[in-house]
């Protein structure tokens, strides 16, 4: 038998926590750990150890490492990620770093903010996908819609 998934959680604020991804992970049968300035935890340069990472969101822009600080090693994690072609997933903040880590654009939203709970559906791809395949099949009714 084979260990459960290790998922390597980055948390940049306390009340922007893994909530239903975390709960997600727990029924797919992942464990996961969170680093993040309000863990005390540091972020580690690597995932070294884990099967994937989830970086969630924040108030924060990406580049906002004067209200931030800890959003460099955090980008950096992000590279190292991309090089050795370890699973990751950005969240709000954590999509736009990655975008801005990966060469793409960030810019404020053209139509305002979009916030709140809306319908997600998943690819076909997604059943094919390393990270989310055990998590999508094993947790996820795909005939209903997730709140995000």
């Amino acid at each position: 038998m084979s260990a459960p998934p290790r998922i390597l959680v980055v948390e940049h604020e306390p009340d922007a926590g893994a909530g239903l991804f975390g709960e997600r992970m727990a029924a797919a049968g992942a464990t996961h750990d969170t680093v993040g300035p309000e863990r005390g935890v540091p972020i580690p340069a690597t995932a070294d150890g884990y099967d994937g990472v989830l970086v969630l969101g924040g108030t924060p822009g990406p580049v906002d490492d004067e209200v931030a600080p800890w959003l460099p090693a955090v980008r950096r994690l992000i590279r190292t990620c991309l090089d050795h072609e370890v699973p990751l997933l950005g969240l709000c903040l954590g999509g736009q770093l990655l975008a801005h880590v990966a060469g793409g654009r960030v810019a404020p939203a053209q139509l305002g903010a979009e916030v709140g709970v809306l319908p997600l559906e998943l690819t076909d791809a997604a059943h094919l996908d390393p990270l989310f395949s055990a998590v999508v099949d094993k947790a996820v009714d795909t005939e209903q819609s997730l709140p995000i």
